[in-house]
Order: structure tokens, then sequence, then C-alpha cells
């Protein structure tokens, strides 16, 4: 059974990329830190949304995460794509 892996890039800042690795059911939350090749895992769930909320907490608060620190950055607001809404 071979299930199918994706990567979406979701925001690069400074040499930090953040992205989404869809796996089956599963999205997992990935920081990649350009300068020092380290890729680490910043939170797991089943929903995009979700994913979305896990990955501007962690941008807005920052994380440590076996040896990759960010230092965050506060009041950050991950841009969504907005629904027409026809009135």
């Amino acid at each position: 059974m071979n299930e199918e892996i994706t990567y979406q890039k979701v925001e690069q800042l400074q040499h930090y990329e953040f992205g989404f690795l869809k796996t089956g059911s599963e999205v997992e939350v990935i920081a990649i830190n350009h300068l020092s090749f380290h890729i680490r895992t910043i939170g797991y769930c089943h929903y995009i949304e979700d994913a979305e909320c896990i990955l501007e907490t962690c941008i807005r608060f920052g994380f440590k995460e076996k040896g990759m620190s960010f230092p965050g950055l506060p009041g950050y607001e991950l841009a969504r794509e907005q629904a027409a809404v026809s009135v």
C-alpha cells in the first residue's frame, strides 16, 4: 500500500521555511532552517485548518524543538485565502 505524500510550502521567514507534509489522513507541520539544514516536526493533526492554527501559534510565540529554535514574531498572522461571499 503506497500512500501519497505531498509537501506544501506555506511561509518563508528569513532563513526559515514552514510547510505542511500531508500523508493519508495526517498533516505534519514542518519547520526547515536553511542555514543549519535542520528539519523539525512542530505539530501533527488531521485537518489543514488545525495545521494552520498550530503553525500560526508556533510562528507567533516561537519554539524550541530538538536543537532548532525560532524566536517568534509577536502579532504574526498567517495569510489565509478568503472565501468569496455573495451579498
